[in-house]
């Protein structure tokens, strides 16, 4: 963003946040938020609950604008251009602090353009292999794949996805190929899964698990450090003998227009933790590969910086695409 341009939106927030404390309370309206994901998968249901528990605490819960596709740039865009005045915040995930390391022409910065408000959870992974597939592991699925090059498919939520980068780091480790059919997002991806269109589906543990449950599929592995609890029969990722340790899991936060004030940010994120905490909420995540988090902004922001450097770090001379 230019500066002149920044320093206006800021000289707005302050005028905003004094305007909110002559007038009281925050909020006294619905907060939209512009999604960067589908409707209809486990972040959004997650997203949609908490605006629910925000309801009956506030009065005032959230207004959900799903804007999936392009690689998160509908949902920024759409989040850079609203009022800085605490009613208009923008799910966001890793692929937003990656993205400028993958694309050219991206016209954020993740750290300068737009003001952090919370890290709402960080999600695992899993991979799956359609029923249709005859591998049970993914020592079957690599032979699978090597003696049958170029026959599976995977769901690909874009270039600079979170995701498609497990994939890619995947097939480069054991030396296999399959092929990318993109997708906006978990909900569709997940019809293509079940019907067999698609024959392997590595995104969020808990959309993996809803796919698999009546049988369509086989769970191969988790990311993250230990096995679910209640589905100990699936091995972690690096049980299976993968040793990159950049594909874990996917975060998921709020940011803000810039020039946003940072008292409503703090006071959204401070509700937002408390409901986190909620047995209602915690028993909705359960044992679905969700840790949630429910931080600070200033936290959020230090959060971000570091995510930047990692992602700086893995992606070092990988070619940028148009």
């Amino acid at each position: 963003m230019f500066s002149i341009q920044k320093w206006l939106l800021t000289l707005m927030g302050v005028l905003l946040s004094m305007s909110v404390y002559a007038q009281g309370a925050y909020p006294t309206k619905p907060i939209h938020v512009v999604s960067s994901q589908g409707v209809g998968g486990g972040v959004d249901a997650l997203l949609r609950a908490i605006g629910t528990a925000l309801a009956e605490k506030n009065g005032q819960g959230f207004v959900v604008d799903a804007k999936p596709g392009a690689n998160g740039l509908l949902a920024t865009n759409a989040c850079a251009n609203a009022k800085p005045d605490g009613y208009t915040m923008c799910l966001v995930n890793t692929q937003y602090v990656l993205l400028p390391f993958l694309q050219n022409k991206i016209n954020y910065d993740p750290l300068k353009d737009f003001e952090p408000v919370t890290h709402i959870v960080t999600a695992s992974l899993a991979l799956a292999v359609q029923k249709n597939v005859p591998v049970k592991n993914m020592a079957e699925l690599i032979s699978f794949s090597k003696a049958n090059p170029g026959k599976l498919n995977y769901i690909s939520l874009g270039a600079a996805n979170p995701v498609d980068l497990g994939v890619e780091a995947i097939m480069k480790q054991h030396g296999v190929t399959w092929t990318a059919i993109p997708f906006k997002g978990a909900a569709d991806s997940t019809m293509a899964f079940l019907s067999g269109d698609v024959q392997l589906m590595f995104i969020t543990t808990l959309n993996v698990l809803s796919a698999t449950a009546n049988g369509s599929g086989t769970v191969l592995f988790v990311t993250g450090d230990k096995r679910l609890e209640k589905q100990a029969q699936i091995p972690t990722l690096a049980e299976t003998g993968f040793n990159n340790s950049s594909v874990s899991g996917i975060w998921f936060g709020l940011i803000a227009p810039p020039g946003t004030p940072k008292n409503l940010r703090e006071k959204l994120a401070k509700d937002i933790a408390e409901i986190l905490k909620s047995p209602a909420i915690a028993q909705k995540a359960g044992d679905t590969g969700y840790e949630l988090i429910g931080n600070s902004p200033d936290q959020f922001g230090a959060f971000l910086q570091r995510e930047q450097q990692l992602g700086a770090q893995a992606l070092k001379g990988r070619k940028k695409s148009d």
